[in-house]
């Protein structure tokens, strides 16, 4: 117990969820008390009342309040990543009476760390990655997007994959989290997630939906009324060439880029959406506000939304590793609205 879960990310003073998993070897139903606690704040405790099928294994959530924390330094002044020490107990609380539970050679408190991350720009991504760690190539030239989109609007690369089978369904455990990147239907098969990244996004979150991986009766039921989408069809494309709209019709691409292999555009029709990027005439990049939140849905699939490194890119210096691809002025121009900082709340 006490794993980070959902997004992965904890902040100081702003609601994440810890993981609780729980294995029943009996051979009758157990229910069970799991207590988790901040060492540092052990007199407010955290719970979940989780009732176990005998021989089975189940996997939750419990929502955690990490207490106030500055940003460790090193004698430079730079800031490095910092922990907190979490304390977890286990109880039986089938009979009606909490009997702890514990194996001899464990201690009666069990404790370890979590990452605490102060950073004010968290980005998670849903895809159909699997949890035992296999990428195909779909999913790496997603990853890669993503990479290069954070990289270009001046944050490091790193993101949290939600590959779990489910996401916790309350809003709380989406506290910390800035953006959230849509790579799968995953969510219409899980309609309390679903529910609570709609209240997550009202309320002012910024949601990216990539419609070449996202079904649109998925982006429908997320969005409800406040966008509508028609799939007319799914083309490939060896040539493009990108025409700015509005705001991002500045710096125009001069030249189409030529590929081998042919680039995914799904041809949507979009009512009530503001559209920033078009090619051959079909919108590809577009927005809607929801709330006070805000939905970029992107139609044209990652490799044409990226470009491999050259010798002439420079190398930014708050990337963690040299990355293989950078973004394109288009990807540039999406994702500086898309992560610039929300504005603080007026209450």
């Amino acid at each position: 117990m006490g794993g980070a879960a959902g997004i992965r990310r904890l902040r100081p003073e702003t609601w994440g969820s810890l993981g609780v998993n729980v294995v029943n070897a009996g051979d009758r139903p157990a229910e069970v008390l799991a207590t988790l606690y901040f060492v540092e704040d052990p007199s407010l405790q955290y719970a979940r009342r989780l009732w176990v099928p005998a021989r089975a294994k189940r996997y939750s959530w419990c929502p955690v309040f990490p207490p106030s924390s500055d940003p460790p330094k090193t004698s430079s002044g730079r800031r490095v990543p910092s922990s907190a020490e979490v304390g977890s107990l286990l109880f039986d609380v089938s009979a009606g009476t909490e009997t702890m539970v514990r194996q001899r050679s464990q201690r009666v408190v069990d404790t370890g760390l979590v990452p605490i991350q102060h950073s004010r720009m968290v980005t998670a991504i849903v895809s159909d990655s699997g949890a035992n760690g296999e990428v195909d190539a779909t999913d790496e030239a997603v990853f890669e997007l993503l990479a290069a989109a954070r990289i270009s609007a001046g944050h490091p690369e790193t993101y949290a994959d939600l590959f779990e089978d489910f996401l916790p369904p309350v809003l709380e455990c989406l506290d910390g989290l800035d953006q959230l990147v849509l790579a799968s239907d995953r969510l219409a098969a899980d309609p309390a997630a679903m529910a609570a990244v709609r209240r997550w996004l009202i309320g002012g979150g910024r949601l990216w939906v990539l419609l070449d991986q996202v079904d649109p009766a998925t982006v429908e039921v997320l969005l409800g009324d406040a966008a509508e989408l028609h799939a007319v069809d799914r083309v490939g494309l060896t040539e493009i060439l990108f025409e700015g709209i509005g705001p991002d019709a500045q710096a125009p691409e001069k030249e189409a880029r030529q590929f081998e292999q042919p680039v995914d555009l799904v041809r949507v029709l979009a009512t009530d959406v503001e559209v920033t990027q078009r090619v051959n005439g079909w919108p590809v990049a577009f927005r809607q506000a929801m709330g006070k939140g805000s939905v970029l849905l992107t139609a044209l699939g990652p490799r044409a939304w990226i470009r491999p490194r050259t010798a002439s890119d420079r190398r930014p210096a708050h990337a963690l590793d040299v990355p293989r691809f950078v973004a394109t002025k288009p990807l540039e121009r999406l994702a500086i609205r898309f992560f610039e900082r929300p504005e603080a709340p007026a209450i």
